[in-house]
């Protein structure tokens, strides 16, 4: 494992974000889900390409809070523009578990 200064954890915006849509990436080499995460008014509403199939469905992502790296410079993934990275852990058979806070907190609060 590669030791990081904390100057390098602190460039990293991780933001609380709430899932406002979630779709089907009809496009995706991998199945995936394209999901529009609302961060607060100071920074809105941005896009992600997420490989999270195997554990959930569209319908269940709507209103769930997730955990993304918001100052990625976007990543274009086929026709669309990843605007930021919703993070996850991979589980035992290499499929993604969401990162996601335990308790309400505010829409685009920073992790600590």
């Amino acid at each position: 494992m590669q030791e990081i200064q904390w100057n390098d954890f602190t460039k990293v915006e991780l933001r609380v974000g709430k899932v406002i849509q979630a779709e089907v990436f009809e496009k995706a080499r991998k199945p995936a889900y394209i999901l529009h995460v609302d961060f607060g008014d100071e920074i809105g509403v941005k896009k992600s390409s997420a490989q999270i199939t195997k554990h959930y469905q569209t319908e269940d992502l709507i209103g769930k809070l997730v955990v993304a790296v918001i100052n990625f410079p976007k990543k274009q993934i086929g026709p669309i523009q990843s605007e930021c990275l919703v993070t996850g852990f991979h589980d035992e058979n290499g499929d993604v578990a969401l990162c996601v806070p335990d308790l309400d907190v505010p829409l685009g609060t920073k992790l600590l």
